[in-house]
């Protein structure tokens, strides 16, 4: 009977999970959380791993942070950041044609330090925020990502 391989990665319902990783990473401990969704694709796929640390602070322009939602349902979501004034951030996920609602910088959780893809016998780590490669990416997507919502809006303006 095969059985499947142990994993540190475990599912809950998103808004429990958010409550879990919060309070977590607010003391400081290093979170591994398993991404669903396709809203940051290509940078970040459906499956891969995300290894998610403390927010910084002052949070950078392209850091893809862990956010709860401002609807209050306490679900959380990952996004790049595009913009930042006055305690507040906006985000957009990389595949997304608008940019989100603004979030208070106090519901920024947490901000992700590399993304994992693959299996644990062939995990490859696509990205780590604090190098070279990762800062260049991190900007370059962030300047992407408005790219797109100033033309559609220059689009709409003619």
């Amino acid at each position: 009977m095969n059985q499947p391989a142990p994993s540190d990665v475990f599912c809950v319902p998103n808004s429990e999970a958010a409550a879990l990783i919060e309070s977590l990473v607010r003391e400081g401990v290093t979170v591994r959380i398993r991404v669903t969704g396709r809203s940051m694709e290509p940078a970040i796929r459906n499956g891969d791993v995300l290894v998610i640390g403390p927010a910084a602070s002052p949070l950078r322009w392209g850091d893809v942070a862990l956010c709860r939602r401002a609807d209050g349902s306490g679900a959380c979501f990952v996004h790049r950041i595009v913009w930042w004034r006055g305690g507040h951030v906006r985000t957009k996920g990389d595949a997304l044609r608008s940019v989100d609602p603004p979030v208070r910088a106090d519901e920024v959780i947490g901000v992700v330090q590399s993304v994992e893809r693959g299996n644990d016998d062939a995990k490859v780590i696509v990205f780590r925020r604090e190098s070279v490669t990762g800062r260049f990416c991190r900007m370059w997507r962030a300047f992407l990502s408005l790219t797109g919502v100033v033309c559609r809006m220059l689009l709409r303006a003619h």
